[in-house]
């Protein structure tokens, strides 16, 4: 996935394995360099694979990128009351562990949070949670 050092509301992605981002869905180039010379070639778009994102999508993507940008999250009461045991769970830990602050209307990174945000983040994640593999199909923290 690539970044920008300043807000976009689309990001297009260059060359195999590259992933863009029109702000309401992803798409992600062929991984083998061979695939993705022969569809550009052939004035093909070269995408493996896609995602339109749902209502909850969305949500629950500028829940992530608030907290990994900001190192901080709003949430409204609904939000909070809907988390579920798994997900509080996780946080009282981290919360023990002095990972991050939490309460009713949202979540703060702690300095000593900062280097795991990526677990912190991880925890919102309803797709990558409902996968329960051992294999990491997508960059893993330490």
């Amino acid at each position: 996935m690539g970044y920008t050092t300043s807000p976009s509301a689309m990001l297009i992605g260059l060359g195999n394995s590259s992933i863009s981002d029109i702000g309401y869905a992803y798409a992600q180039n062929n991984k083998e360099i061979s695939s993705y010379k022969a569809d550009i070639t052939l004035g093909r778009f070269p995408l493996q694979k896609g995602h339109i994102q749902t209502a909850e999508d969305q949500e629950i993507r500028q829940l992530i990128l608030d907290i990994i940008c900001q190192e901080k999250a709003t949430w409204g009461t609904e939000f909070f009351l809907n988390l579920s045991q798994e997900v509080m769970d996780q946080l009282d830990e981290m919360v023990l562990d002095g990972l991050i602050i939490y309460g009713k209307s949202g979540l703060q990174v702690t300095s000593s949070g900062k280097a795991w945000v990526r677990n912190i983040c991880s925890i919102f994640d309803k797709k990558l949670n409902r996968k329960k593999t051992s294999a990491f199909p997508f960059s893993k923290v330490v």
